[in-house]
């Protein structure tokens, strides 16, 4: 019965372990195999070898990838976590996060343990084959001596697969829950970030969370089983120890307590070190962010060069700060190392009695057991508590205060109070708790089913006590035409904002129509999304080509999409850099138009438009006959301008206060003495609306996407399969040689100290030299001392000097090749790609990069040095080392090919998610109104699961790897005990030789996997190194000339046939380039001023960036640009824009933490006296004094000046212009 039922169970499990695939109906390219495999399979990693083979043979691509475990789908790991961390706990707990994260992967994160037990029950089995060993060498002559040998020797290929075994399939669990977690953590700091305040949502504290600290939450995770099992092996190697040493056990467990407390210590100060140096990688990520976003504002305004250095300096700062973490981790790495050291040492010396071979070895492979875990326990120490702050840092953000909406619908109920910290609007109201209240029917003399807005006695502000509307009072009936105008800094764009519930700090009720369950907004700044123009305009909703056609029409932008090179697919690049400011805000107003919300929200849409296409545009939409009126919609337009005015049904005019002067009809209010100076031009330059009539009411042709017959095939880039080792003289260009030199010599000292005791204690046990027990300790004692004066020269080498020497050379030169860049380089590549470079690229040189470097370098000593130890035992092994190193070398060869292109994949995998995490911070008021957020995270979900293949996939044939290694590793055991029992071998090289095997699997497989780790990592050196190499700059030989001094003195201008394109430079001879400018000539005399005329997209800003020489001019016969005689071709670029006054239509400020007066006068040329003479000349001396005066930073500043409607902008026009002016 016992024979049938273990057949029974052999048979279940034969079956278990077969492949599934032929037996399920499913399409295989949209399911992993691994979801197939069967338990060995998965433990063996032979459902990698199809991805191996492809990866060896061609160029990977995401689409080559597996696609993702349906378990590890990012929406069922967010769905896990927030069924936990939505559960409030009582009290409030630092490890909220962590716990939920626990409890949510509670399942798998339980898998690893049991092959963990596994794995720690075979290397404990190594003390005890090779005491056997040792005991069959000293019986030689007995009869059975043969029996036992062949015994020994499938008991090492037992032991040593089953290491190899356990080790994979504990590798596999492990990296399935880092999987999970990240997904789990991603997908909820970006849910979050769309539940923020707008003007809270960071994009550098998101970023920084969603890379940075998540990375190394997982870091830490990979760790967690090895921690407890380390504390176990050492416990019982301590017992075992004893049993061996008696008292003298005490010994290593003294200086591991030591040890212990020195750890606690520098863990608490390696969590604040890391904290401050997370702070400053947010800070410079986040400013880089914005640099890159408004890279063409920044060239325009002249200060690219200001910028430059500032984001330099906090990159320098960053590292000085981290630098503080680096010196902690050098502290943890040399102390860690100290019970390998000292323990030996002090065992032996303690143990007061004399040893035999066997003995000796014996305890010493316990205390092997005892050291090596407590080293990399401290080790892992560090990342542990690393990933705890990164949990808190995460916890943080998500418990962070989310936006409150205090609108109301005709069928809600009242609203509850708001926080206590958004209870006072003005510095008289501290003691008032806000309260939004539902207006009864009663409340309003319109009917409440026809008012579609309704606020009533409303404050608002964006800080707290600073009120930006006050009192305000608004009804506004359903399907009418709303203008709000006013003064700059009236308060319109509040409004706006304050109707779609974005004002963080407001009092009075807010009603809106319980029909609009989203509404179409046009932010001030158009809101474009890396992209098509055809994905800006049709959103998230089902392409309609007749609606699509229709808002085309009507936001005049037929003829401009007639004219780009791939009609509306052609890509407008990052916040629509390709296009015109007026561009921008009709593909916003079309967008707004394509939506199905019946109420608008337009902020300043006629902004950038010229006379001619803003009458077509408003006659085409809100005329008699226009689209909204045809629709019946309800919208409310903000605008400073006066023109259009006298056609709105209902007119709100804003007076400088934030207060309402006057509303009604626009009869009405022409009639009104307060507000004729409002009102004041409204009804000029309307004639030329009938002009425009009736080409504007001319029935729109349909918009055909052009079809481009060039096929595009990607370059097979053989670099990505086989490495190029100029990155790596690339990589050692940026740092000191002698720091080099100097970690080669430490790495030396490490190998030395760590194998040459395993051969000492052979001849202290043998007494070979016939010394006394005191001069064995001694030298004994000296060389383990080698470990930790290597280990110390080590890190400190790598982690400090190097590690700030190449993150500041390699930061430099990409920072200098993105703010030198050609203006379509933006165009082209999205901010995420470019902001990856400076967050994902910069981190792993920071933290991985330098780490691998080391280890691998010490592991290549420490191997050679334990293959001289273990080829003493018997030299017949070393023949095969020539072989073992051939069959190791070709598993990499084979396994980098692949390794390489998924570690570049998961780096550019990451960049979509990374823009897309941009765009929707810089649009959050948009996503919301237009109720987008289940659609923008659902997106997210998709990209993040996209990211998620080739990182989950690099670990999977990382642990493939390590599998193969142990499995050499084991051939190599089996061989020297079949040499050892088979051959007259001497006990005490074989107890060296074990010994050392015992640390050589280890080893080994830290050797390869730190090399395909630093093959991986230094990918990111080579995207920094494509990025410099591959991108041109924008200067081009020749451009070399600095003008004196005081040029340009007069002005004069002189443009001749000038024609140039926004792709590149063009030949005479191109054909079928789309031209910015065609076949200019102008001539602009001293002193005179030029305005610029035409339709949007008529190539007005193309001009501006021609002569600020940010567009490229056709190489035409004839070419002429001159600025006082001066041949501008010719002049230095830089020092062209710092001599031209000029002001971009977005405004841009320095990075937060400069002055006011740094923005007035980036170059520090005129006193103080004279900026507070201009800033009265722009009226801006009473904000400026409110602010802190000149010298109060900017980012407090900036923040009231964007709120303030118009005034961020049109006050930095003027205050530059003036300011340079002065100089």
């Amino acid at each position: 019965m016992f024979t049938v039922t273990v057949a029974f169970k052999v048979l279940i499990l034969l079956l278990e372990s077969k492949n599934k695939t032929a037996w399920l109906h499913w399409d295989p390219e949209k399911h992993s195999p691994e979801e197939s495999s069967g338990f060995f399979d998965l433990g063996l990693f032979t459902w990698l070898t199809r991805l191996f083979i492809a990866g060896y043979s061609s160029v990977l691509s995401i689409d080559n990838l597996y696609s993702l475990d349906e378990s590890l789908s990012s929406e069922k790991m967010y769905d896990r976590l927030s069924a936990f961390f939505g559960k409030k706990s009582s009290p409030e707990s630092r490890y909220r996060l962590a716990t939920a994260l626990g409890k949510a992967l509670m399942g798998p994160l339980l898998m690893p343990v049991l092959p963990r037990l596994v794995l720690l029950g075979f290397t404990f089995s190594q003390p005890f084959f090779l005491a056997s060993v040792l005991s069959t060498l000293a019986q030689k002559g007995q009869d059975d001596e043969r029996s036992d040998g062949f015994g020994l020797i499938g008991a090492a290929a037992m032991i040593y697969t089953g290491i190899a075994l356990s080790r994979a399939f504990y590798g596999y669990f492990s990296q399935r829950v880092v999987a999970m977690a990240r997904g789990c953590l991603v997908s909820a700091v970006y849910a979050k970030t769309t539940k923020l305040p707008s003007l809270a949502g960071d994009d550098a504290a998101a970023i920084t969370l969603m890379s940075t600290d998540i990375e190394r939450v997982t870091m830490g995770m990979e760790k967690i089983h090895d921690v407890w099992a380390d504390l176990v092996q050492v416990s019982l190697g301590c017992w075992l120890l004893q049993r061996k040493l008696g008292s003298a056990f005490l010994a290593p467990v003294i200086v591991v307590l030591c040890c212990g407390l020195l750890m606690v210590w520098l863990g608490r100060a390696s969590a604040k070190a890391q904290a401050s140096w997370m702070e400053k990688i947010q800070s410079r990520v986040g400013m880089t962010s914005k640099v890159i976003m408004h890279i063409k504002q920044v060239k325009i305004s002249g200060i690219a060069q200001t910028i430059e250095e500032i984001v330099q300096d906090l990159r320098v700062n960053e590292l000085r700060i981290g630098n503080k973490y680096r010196i902690v981790l050098v502290l943890t790495s040399t102390v860690s190392f100290a019970p390998q050291s000292l323990s030996a040492v002090l065992a032996f010396a303690l143990a007061g009695r004399d040893l035999d071979v066997s003995a000796m070895y014996e305890s010493l492979a316990y205390l092997v057991l005892l050291t090596a875990p407590l080293s990399m326990f401290f080790q892992r120490i560090p990342d542990i508590l690393s990933a705890i702050t990164c949990l808190e840092r995460i916890q943080e953000y998500l418990e962070s205060e989310p936006r409150q909406d205090y609108r109301a619908t005709s069928n809600q109920q009242r609203i509850n109070r708001l926080s206590s910290a958004s209870s006072s609007i003005s510095s008289t109201q501290t003691t008032t708790a806000v309260e939004l209240r539902r207006m009864d029917a009663s409340g309003s003399h319109a009917r409440p089913e026809e008012i579609a807005l309704y606020i009533s006695n409303g404050t608002f502000g964006w800080k707290v006590g600073q009120s930006v509307l006050t009192s305000i009072s608004i009804s506004l009936p359903l399907s009418q035409l709303a203008f709000v105008i006013g003064p700059v800094a009236s308060g319109k764009s509040s409004l706006c904002k304050a109707i779609l519930g974005e004002v963080p700090i407001a009092a009075g009720e807010v009603r809106l129509h319980p029909s609009f369950s989203s509404a179409a907004f046009c932010d001030q700044v158009p809101f474009l999304v890396s992209g098509t123009l055809r994905q800006n305009i049709v959103g998230h909703l089902v392409f309609d080509q007749a609606r699509f056609t229709e808002v085309v029409w009507a936001a005049a932008l037929t003829e401009d999409i007639a004219s780009l090179p791939n009609s509306d697919g052609t890509d407008i690049g990052t916040n629509g850099t390709t296009l015109s400011g007026g561009q921008k805000a009709r593909v916003s107003l079309a967008r707004a138009l394509y939506d199905r919300s019946s109420l608008l929200i337009l902020d300043d849409v006629f902004s950038g438009l010229d006379n001619n296409t803003a009458a077509k545009v408003f006659d085409r939409v809100f005329g008699p006959v226009g689209l909204l009126r045809r629709r019946g919609a309800t919208a409310l337009v903000c605008t400073h301008s006066m023109r259009h005015v006298s056609l709105a049904d209902h007119v709100i005019v804003l007076g400088p206060e934030g207060t309402i002067v006057e509303q009604g009809p626009y009869s009405t209010l022409e009639r009104s003495h307060a507000a004729t100076f409002m009102l004041q031009g409204a009804n000029e330059q309307f004639d030329s609306l009938a002009d425009a009539t009736k080409d504007s009411l001319q029935a729109p042709e349909t918009i055909r996407p052009k079809t481009d017959d060039a096929i595009t095939k990607a370059l097979d880039d053989r670099s990505r399969q086989l490495g190029d080792w100029k990155v790596y003289k690339h990589y050692m260009n940026s740092m000191n040689k002698l720091h080099l030199l100097v970690m080669l010599a430490g790495c030396v000292m490490l190998a030395t100290g760590w194998q040459l005791p395993t051969v000492w204690v052979g001849l202290w046990a043998n007494d070979s030299l016939h010394q006394s027990t005191s001069f064995y300790i001694g030298i004994y004692g000296a060389v383990n001392s080698l470990i930790i004066v290597g280990v110390s020269i080590v890190a400190w080498t790598a982690f400090v000097p190097m590690t700030i020497d190449v993150g500041r050379e390699l930061h430099r030169r990409a920072l200098w090749t993105v703010m030198h860049a050609p203006l379509r380089l933006f165009t082209t590549t999205d901010t995420g790609t470019i902001t990856n470079l400076f967050s994902q690229d910069t981190t792993i040189i920071d933290s991985e990069l330098s780490m691998y470097l080391l280890n691998f370098l010490a592991n290549v000593a420490l191997i050679v040095a334990s293959g001289f130890v273990i080829a003493l035992a018997s030299p017949y092994l070393a023949v095969s080392y020539p072989f073992l190193i051939a069959i190791g070398y070709c598993i990499q060869m084979f396994y980098l090919r692949t390794s390489r292109q998924l570690r570049l994949l998961d780096l550019e995998a990451k960049s979509p998610l990374y823009t897309h995490f941009i765009d929707t911070i810089k649009g959050l008021a948009t996503i919301r109104a237009f109720r987008w957020i289940d659609d923008e995270c659902a997106h997210n979900l998709k990209l993040l699961d996209t990211s998620q293949r080739p990182a989950y996939l690099l670990a999977m044939i990382q642990q493939c790897l390590m599998l193969v290694l142990n499995l050499l590793v084991a051939v190599l055991a089996v061989g020297l005990v079949s040499l050892a029992t088979q051959l007259d071998t001497a006990a005490g090289f074989t107890g060296a030789s074990l010994v050392s095997l015992m640390g050589f699997s280890n080893n080994a497989t830290a050797l390869i996997f730190c090399y395909t780790a630093l093959e991986t990592s230094i990918g990111a050196v080579s995207r920094l190194k494509t990025f410099s190499d591959k991108v041109q700059s924008e200067h081009q030989p020749g451009e070399d000339f600095e003008p004196p001094v005081e040029w340009p003195q007069r002005g004069a201008m002189v443009l001749k046939n000038v024609s140039a394109s926004h792709s590149s430079t063009l030949l005479p001879d191109d054909e079928g380039a789309v031209l910015a400018l065609k076949n200019i000539f102008l001539t602009i005399g001293a002193g005179e001023k030029i305005a610029v005329c035409g339709r949007t997209g008529s190539g007005k800003s193309s001009l501006i960036l021609f002569l600020l020489r940010l567009l490229d001019p056709a190489l035409t016969p004839g070419l002429t640009f001159t600025i006082d005689d001066t041949d501008i071709l010719t002049v230095n670029r830089t020092s062209l824009r710092s001599r031209i006054i000029a002001v971009p239509q977005e405004c841009v400020f320095l990075p937060g933490g400069s002055t006011i007066k740094s923005n007035i006068d980036p170059n520090n040329t005129i006193t103080d006296t004279d900026c507070t003479a201009i800033l009265d000349m722009v009226q801006l001396s009473s904000f400026v004094a409110a602010q802190g005066g000149l010298n109060a930073p900017i980012c407090s500043a900036s923040d009231a000046l964007f709120i303030g409607d118009e005034l961020g902008c049109e006050s930095q026009v003027e205050t530059e212009a003036c300011c340079c002016w002065m100089r």
